[in-house]
Formats: C-alpha cells, sequence, structure tokens
C-alpha cells in the first residue's frame, strides 16, 4: 500500500542532485497529492458544477472554483513551518488529516499545503500542476492551474495525453512523462490561462490572504531568479499513468522537524531573493534588462485586474503600456526585427492595448479606436512574421490570428471601423484560421477562446447588406 512498516508516510527524499531530479517525477511527489482522502475529510467536489450553475464557462469557471478553493485553505488557518534545506535527507509530509484536524497550532510546509490544495484541486479536476522550484541552497513549491482544461480522470485520458500533449507555454519535454522543464519564464506567465498560487499565503499569520495576493507571491517566486531548475509535474497524468499512486491514510504519524516562521521573518527572507540591477554595458546587458522589463510588465499586467478604481486601472494599465514599449525597443536594438524575442516583444504591445480601449469605448471611442487600430497592425504583422518564421500549425502563430479575430470584434462591436464590412471579413477569417490551428496544437482554453470569438462574430448586429458572403466557415472536426 506504499506505507512504511509502522504504518506511516515514507518521507519525500529528494535526490541530491538537481539534474536528475525530474528523472522519477520528482521522487513520485504525486504520491501524496490525496484527493480521496481529501474527500472524506468533508472537502468533496461540487464548487466547479456550482460555478457551471451560476453561468460561467471555461477559464472564469475554473477560477472562480480555485477561488472558492482558496477561502476554504485560508479558513483552515493552518500556520507556515518552514522545514531546512537538505536535498539527500528525507522530509517528513503531513497528510490531509493532520492538517485539517482541529489543534492549537496546526502547520505545515510550503510542500505540504501544495500538496493539500492541489489535492482539492483534483477533486475538481482542475488541470493541476505541481511547480518544482530548485536552486544551489534553496527549494519552494507551487501549484499551477490551467484554467479552461480538465485533468484527465482515469488511465484512458491520462495516456492519451502522454501520446498527444499540448505543453503549457514556455515548456519543454524532460523524456519523463507528466514532467516538463520551464525553459522561457516569460511565456509561462504571460498565458493568462495559467494561474500559478503560493499556498504559504493561506497560512494563518498572513496579513494578505486573497487570492490576489497568493498569486503575486507565486509569479514573483517565478521570476525571482534564485531557482535555476524549474519543472512541472502534471499530478493526473503521474497518478494515472505513471504508477504514482496516491497513498492512503496513515495508520501512524510520526512528528515532523520544522520550525515554525513567523510572517515578517518570510517577508524579508523573500525580500533577500530579488536580485539587484546592475548598470548595462554590453549587448548581453541590455538583453537581461529588457527581459526583466518584459516579466515586471507582464506581472503588472495581471496584478492590474484586481484594481478595482478605474482611473487607478487605466493609469496603470498605461504604465504597462509604457514598459512593454521600452523593453521592445531595447530587443530591437540589439536584435533587429527578424528575431523572434524581438516578434515576442513587440507583440505584448497589442493585447494590452486591447484592453485599454475596452476601458475607453464609453467615455473616449476617438481613444479606444486609436489603440484598437495600433493593436491590428501589431496583430497583422507578428501573424505575417509567424507564419514566414514558423513551419505549420502552431499555437503562437495561433495567438496573433486569433488577436486579429478578436481586435476585429470589437471594433465592429463598438462601431469603431472604418468599414465594419471590411472588418468583420477579415476578423472572421483570421479567428476560423486560429481555430482550426488551435485545435491540433493548443489546450482547451484556447480552443474554447478562439471558437467564443468565432461565436461573437456570428451575433454582431449587421444588416443583411452587410452580411453578404461574410457567412461563418465551419471548422474540421
Amino acid at each position: 500500500d506504499g506505507l512504511n512498516d509502522d504504518g506511516s508516510w515514507p518521507d519525500w527524499l529528494l535526490t541530491p542532485n538537481a539534474s536528475r531530479t525530474d528523472q522519477d517525477g520528482y521522487s513520485q511527489i504525486s504520491r501524496y497529492v490525496t484527493p480521496q482522502l481529501v474527500d472524506e475529510l468533508g472537502f468533496g467536489p461540487g464548487h466547479r458544477r456550482d460555478a457551471l450553475r451560476a453561468g460561467l464557462s471555461g477559464p472564469a469557471r475554473d477560477r472562480r472554483t480555485a477561488e472558492v478553493l482558496w477561502e476554504l485553505l485560508v479558513a483552515e488557518r493552518i500556520a507556515y513551518a518552514d522545514p531546512p534545506w537538505s536535498p539527500g535527507v528525507g522530509q517528513v509530509i503531513r497528510d490531509p488529516e493532520w492538517l485539517l484536524t482541529p489543534r492549537p497550532r496546526a502547520a505545515g510546509t510550503c510542500v505540504d499545503l501544495c500538496l493539500l490544495l492541489a489535492g482539492l484541486c483534483l477533486n475538481e479536476r482542475l488541470d493541476t500542476f505541481l511547480v518544482m522550484l530548485r536552486g544551489e541552497n534553496a527549494a519552494h513549491v507551487l501549484v499551477a492551474i490551467r484554467l479552461g482544461t480538465s485533468a484527465p480522470d482515469g488511465p484512458l485520458k491520462a495516456k492519451h495525453r502522454i501520446a498527444q500533449p499540448i505543453l503549457p507555454s514556455g515548456t519543454e519535454p524532460t523524456g519523463t512523462d507528466g514532467v516538463f522543464r520551464i525553459g522561457d519564464i516569460e511565456l509561462l506567465i504571460a498565458d493568462e490561462d495559467m494561474l500559478f498560487l503560493d499556498p504559504t499565503a493561506a497560512a494563518a499569520d498572513e496579513a494578505h490572504q486573497a487570492l490576489s495576493d497568493s498569486e503575486k507571491l507565486a509569479l514573483a517566486r517565478l521570476t525571482c531568479g534564485k531557482y535555476e531548475h524549474a519543472h512541472l509535474v502534471d499530478i493526473a497524468v503521474r497518478q494515472w499513468a505513471c504508477g504514482d499512486i496516491p497513498l492512503p491514510r496513515p495508520r501512524h504519524r510520526r512528528s515532523p522537524a520544522a520550525s515554525q516562521q513567523s510572517a515578517p521573518a518570510r517577508i524579508q527572507a523573500a525580500a533577500e531573493e530579488v536580485p539587484h540591477a546592475t548598470a548595462p554595458r554590453t549587448p548581453a546587458d541590455q538583453a537581461a534588462i529588457a527581459t526583466d522589463e518584459t516579466l515586471l510588465a507582464l506581472l503588472r499586467m495581471r496584478a492590474a485586474r484586481s484594481i478595482t478604481d478605474p482611473v487607478a486601472r487605466i493609469e496603470e494599465l498605461q504604465a504597462v503600456l509604457e514598459l512593454f514599449e521600452t523593453a521592445w525597443l531595447r530587443r530591437r536594438a540589439i536584435a533587429g526585427d527578424d528575431d523572434p524575442s524581438v516578434d515576442r516583444a513587440y507583440f505584448y504591445r497589442a493585447g494590452i492595448r486591447v484592453t485599454l480601449a475596452r476601458e475607453f469605448t464609453a467615455t473616449a471611442p476617438n481613444t479606444a479606436s486609436a489603440y484598437l487600430r495600433e493593436a491590428m497592425e501589431v496583430y497583422r504583422t507578428a501573424s505575417r512574421f509567424r507564419k514566414h518564421y514558423y513551419d505549420g500549425p502552431n499555437p503562437i502563430t495561433a495567438a496573433a490570428l486569433h488577436g486579429i479575430g478578436m481586435t476585429g470584434y470589437y471594433m465592429v462591436l463598438y462601431d469603431l471601423a472604418p468599414n465594419s464590412e471590411i472588418a468583420l471579413e477579415e476578423a472572421i477569417r483570421a479567428a476560423n484560421e486560429a481555430l482550426a490551428m488551435r485545435r491540433q496544437t493548443s489546450s482547451t482554453g484556447n480552443i474554447d477562446e478562439s471558437a467564443g470569438i468565432l461565436l461573437g462574430l456570428s451575433g454582431l448586429d449587421l444588416t443583411d447588406e452587410q452580411t453578404l458572403g461574410l457567412e461563418l466557415e465551419q471548422p474540421e472536426p
């Protein structure tokens, strides 16, 4: 049954060789994610279904589900315990019953809290990953949820995902099923359907315990530069297809040897992880600065969603746009226009403009129209470059084509297009092409996103004369 002779859970033993940690699924870490035990303790599924009944779907439904699960975790008031960093020495993992049973001062490490939250998420079939971060002198674990996509719930679906994987943006295979290497942090966090959470923000001694606080802390961990090795572990695939069978309820528990660390101490420790900037001198320095500027812009763009004051939100979005512009110009000066990193920096300038346009449609339509025209030009240019640079269907080209469809939709919807008929025709053709590509190369959430734009385009209220010859193409099954 996987238990020790005394009925306790086995220690989680992380190999000292950081370059080999992925080869056994990070020491079969997925065994310690136990949805059934969480269910037996009264934290069963149903919240995702409730979100669907409330009219939510796709990524919005899954984000709402994650919010509910996060609130449940915060309500348990579990303290944070900081274990010593000792690779090669087994770490005692606290099971869900130990963490959730009322006691004067229950505490869990980042690993314990991540495993508990991952169990809650898998009960709802949220597509859940463990984010394993490891440096020379420290390690950390986060939870990632791919919004709009369901986790495999059986061996056939898990094996199908192995045979035809849809990798999260910025990741690459490792040779170990269900484990992906994070090779491009920038691409990964640019995908807003990837929700990253640091469950230590739910600890009882934290002052800021909202889901958005957890997301900010997780993104800071991902981008701090302290962890040389970063992987995603697909828990459901590892459990259903790779032999990482969830452990049963322990019959005996050993007391974990971990010290509790106060929130102020953890804040100070996190602050010390932030690398100090150096004055740029060489092209390599400039490229590094451009990457940092882009990462900062992506983080601030995500955080802007939680700003409720419209004026403050617009000011922050405009500041983010300026940061994207600066990063693009810096990369362009180094590498020229025919470099994929320059294309990516150029591409980021479009989505933020569409967001700003939507802020201004009611109060300043001319400003909104200008933002949409600029965004459309970016998406068109990126689409042409990517079709030339990349071979065949791919999610990167599909994103640019989707951008043309989305921007055209808003132009026609808000009556900001110089010629609605031409704008609608271009949007429909691009959205159809994006959907066809995404059905071959992208996640369910991205497919649903493109299908939603096509549905929106089909529902626009144009006259019969305008819609002549613009019938939606049916994507191939």
